[in-house]
């Protein structure tokens, strides 16, 4: 059955969440067979924007990495029926949307887009003029409903340029637009778009009076640095004649000269004149307009000669990587007020003045190798330069400070891979981490030499590395480089300081030091006050391991346990007086006997070493195990030789035994088994064992019972029918009697045996009840080595 065909025959009670769920279920079945197919799918549902769709928009969904001729189906999880079959599909309500597609045979499923459905915001604003004419600033208020919003005004407004568009909330804008005497009327559009992409516009109409023209001609008229100005070369005062251009009807003209001159007004203004000093200067010009608007006009106002920026002394420059640099500058410049100078080092770094400084301050943060300066016809390498310049609305000067040699300033950063404490004969790698560094002299770069030194210079050996040597100079021209890394095996305890000495020759000297303390290497020992004891002996520890000279000792003891083949004892140790199994001296209750070791590892952690196991034996013993093997009860006829299962463990003497025989023939023995103790009379008599050892007496008791021997009785038939009566052959007389017991069947087989203390038997063979019959039995008794035979009838 196809996928598609069970999707379609279970549509009317699936979910859309048990689809989604199906059709991933199935791109991993399928995985394996569309890889050896050959076919990379992107697996991708692309779309512009967000996956949302606006009130009355639409979305574009597009299978990226489509394979060629493939034939496509597009679902909306909601009706599991296709909705489309192009490569595109384009949605207008909100859903899951997945595809599927069929190339060479093989199908496959894009991953599910579920596309949300998102309300439109409301535009809207409000707006505060400060008057009727377009010169005054008007200020807007958002007044828009949604969240999150973003916001794009457009003030209609062309002749402001960059400044006729707004990003902000609330924003505020002076209009220009079109110089007159009536009046102009602007739309100003609000769009508003919240975080779903949904977007609303709203605008209004703006009219305002429009202003008066204030074009204003004059002599040498230019633009610099983005400025109207009126120009005069010369290091005199200058007379300039101002014309009026204005194309409005107008009632009245205001100057402001910016010279400190009054301010002139005229109601008419075909020109007029005014004498400039030199420098820069800016005249506000004001025209007012016949419909009661004015406008002001900002023009600049240059008298003054070319710049110029010779450098005094021109001379080569050395410097150092992340030091400042003073540069002296030309102290008699005589540009004029108003030029612009600007300082820029090939290094990226550009600085502008309104008035140039005697002295230039510089810092470079990175060395001149690989720089290339070309000026005056000459070419410099592994160096920087300055150039200034120097412009105004006369001129452009400028200028080259070359070479500007920077060399690295030597950095000494010392690092030691591990420990600042070791113990000795451990490697310890120490590694120059101040980077790549370099001297530049007339152009010709070296590296930076480096110098190792360890303080006692001795106790220690290298490894695969050299320090080097400053030979004792203070000019790095004369040192040896030592290795980068330096690899120190330090063979004697101590302290020791190890420095990295950094030199350039063009930067000086630097130096990283680190104090590094050397342990011995940690040994452990310890002491007992005793290496043997009894139940619940008590173990107290004399540590007598070495101890660090810069580090603190950390202790781990281990008990490991051994019953020594005495299976009735098991571990049972435990610390005391609040020590713990990381004390310098724990204390011990040894109260399960055996032979316990200890063991104990002595580690200096900041040094990051460990002593080898110190170990030590205690035997914990206990009191005798004793088990009685006696009897319930003998014959009066009998002898009784009495047995007794001894455990001395741990103990390295024999135990001494103590029996009690209360009425018997004897009444003490010391020995393990004593022979031949008898009873006269019939009675119950107590049996006492008393054995000692080291650790102390075990007592232990039996009473048994000294009875006739009963007659002897073999019945020669029963009935095992299970009635309950003379269901079992019961002898009697022996009942407590070792014996054998053999019943043979008329062919001679051993149908019963029972070999040991006598139990009556219930007629079987095994689990097979036997037939009536005629058996024929032998008993034995081992005690009194007796033989009995018979007939037996078995009847039902």
């Amino acid at each position: 059955m196809s996928r598609r065909f069970v999707i379609r025959h279970f549509a009317p009670v699936l979910k859309a969440t048990t689809v989604c769920f199906l059709l991933q279920l199935f791109n991993g079945v399928v995985s394996a067979h569309i890889q050896q197919a050959g076919i990379n799918f992107g697996d991708t549902i692309a779309y512009q924007g967000k996956p949302v769709i606006c009130p009355g928009g639409k979305l574009l969904l597009t299978l990226a990495n489509l394979p060629t001729n493939a034939a496509v189906k597009w679902f909306n999880a909601a009706s599991l029926r296709p909705v489309g079959y192009l490569p595109n599909y384009e949605v207008s309500t909100a859903g899951i949307y997945f595809a599927t597609i069929l190339s060479n045979g093989i199908m496959h499923t894009y991953p599910s887009l579920t596309v949300t459905a998102v309300n439109n915001p409301i535009a809207g604003f409000t707006f505060l003029t400060q008057g009727n004419c377009a010169s005054a600033p008007v200020q807007f208020n958002d007044a828009s409903q949604g969240k999150e919003l973003t916001y794009l005004w457009n003030f209609g407004d062309p002749n402001a340029h960059k400044q006729n568009v707004s990003t902000v909330k609330d924003p505020s804008h002076q209009f220009i637009g079109s110089a007159g005497n009536g009046s102009q009327t602007f739309v100003v559009t609000l769009t508003v778009t919240n975080a779903g992409g949904c977007s609303a516009t709203y605008s209004q109409k703006i009219t305002l009076l429009q202003t008066p023209d204030t074009d204003l001609g004059g002599p040498a008229e230019q633009t610099f640095n983005n400025q109207a100005y009126f120009v005069s070369c010369s290091n005199l005062p200058t007379e300039f004649t101002f014309i009026n251009r204005s194309k409005t009807n107008n009632t009245g003209y205001n100057i402001f000269w910016g010279d400190g001159s009054p301010q002139t007004f005229v109601k008419d203004l075909t020109s007029i004149k005014h004498i400039y000093r030199i420098g820069s200067f800016i005249m506000f010009y004001t025209v007012y307009g016949s419909n009661g608007c004015s406008k002001v006009q900002k023009y600049r106002i240059f008298v003054g000669s070319s710049p110029t920026v010779p450098f005094q002394p021109k001379v080569k420059l050395t410097a150092c990587t992340g030091m400042p640099v003073s540069i002296n500058i030309n102290n008699n410049i005589t540009s004029s007020q108003g030029t612009i100078y600007t300082a820029t080092f090939s290094d990226g770094t550009v600085n502008m003045y309104t008035t140039l400084p005697d002295t230039l301050m510089h810092t470079f943060k990175t060395n001149s190798i690989s720089q290339v300066v070309n000026t005056n016809h000459r070419t410099y390498i592994n160096a920087y330069s300055l150039i200034i310049s120097a412009i105004n609305p006369c001129g452009i000067a400028s200028d080259t400070l070359a070479p500007i040699y920077v060399s690295d300033f030597p950095a000494a950063k010392l690092i030691n891979i591990g420990y600042d404490i070791v113990c000795v004969n451990s490697k310890i790698r120490f590694k120059n981490n101040g980077g790549a560094a370099y001297s530049i002299t007339e152009g010709i770069s070296r590296p930076n030499k480096w110098v190792w030194k360890i303080t006692p210079d001795t106790g220690f050996r290298l490894s695969d590395s050299s320090m080097g040597s400053d030979s004792g100079s203070k000019y790095v021209s004369k040192w040896t480089s030592g290795t980068k890394n330096l690899n120190v095996v330090f063979t004697k305890a101590g302290e020791y300081k190890l420095t990295l000495l950094t030199g350039s020759e063009q930067c000086g000297i630097d130096s990283d030091s680190r104090k590094l303390c050397v342990n011995a290497f940690p040994e452990a020992a310890f002491e007992m006050n005793t290496d043997n004891g009894c139940n619940s002996q008590v173990v107290t520890i004399k540590n007598t391991s070495n101890l660090p000279l810069c580090d603190s000792a950390q202790y781990q003891w281990a008990i490991t346990y051994d019953n020594m083949g005495c299976t009735e004892f098991s571990e049972n140790m435990s610390f005391t007086n609040g020590t713990t199994a990381t004390s310098a001296e724990p204390q011990f209750v040894f109260s399960g006997p055996g032979r316990y070791t200890l063991s104990l590892i002595n580690s200096f952690p900041k040094s990051g070493c460990s002593s080898t196991a110190f170990t030590r034996q205690i035997i914990i013993r206990s009191k005798p195990l004793v088990t009685l093997n006696l009897p319930d009860y003998i014959y009066t006829d009998q002898q009784l030789s009495p047995e007794a299962i001894i455990k001395n463990c741990f103990q390295t003497t024999p135990p001494e035994y103590k029996w009690t025989f209360a009425g018997a023939s004897i009444t003490t023995s010391s020995l393990p088994g004593p022979d031949s103790v008898y009873y006269r009379d019939q009675g119950r008599y107590t049996i006492i064992l008393d054995v000692t050892n080291s650790c102390g007496t075990t007592e232990v008791s039996k009473t048994i019972n000294l009875i006739k021997r009963p007659t002897l009785y073999i019945p020669n038939t029963f009935t095992p029918n299970n009635d309950g009566i003379n269901d079992n052959w019961n002898i009697t007389g022996i009942s407590n009697e070792i014996v054998t017991v053999d019943v043979f069947n008329r062919y001679g087989i051993v149908i019963y045996h029972r070999s040991g203390s006598y139990q009556p038997w219930n007629g079987t063979d095994g689990d097979k009840k036997l037939p009536v019959g005629v058996y024929y039995y032998v008993i034995k008794t081992v005690k009194n080595n007796r033989l009995y035979k018979g007939f037996l009838t078995i009847i039902y």
